[in-house]
């Protein structure tokens, strides 16, 4: 794993990739409940 430096980047990209996108529907609900 030591060696695998780039797998730790990637691996931790994608969970925050996933998180932003609920997100954004979010921001869009609350303007409408406004």
């Amino acid at each position: 794993m030591k060696t695998n430096p780039l797998s730790r980047p990637l691996a931790g990209r994608e969970d925050p990739a996933p998180q932003p996108d609920p997100r954004r529907d979010r921001e869009p609900a609350e303007e409408e409940e406004e």
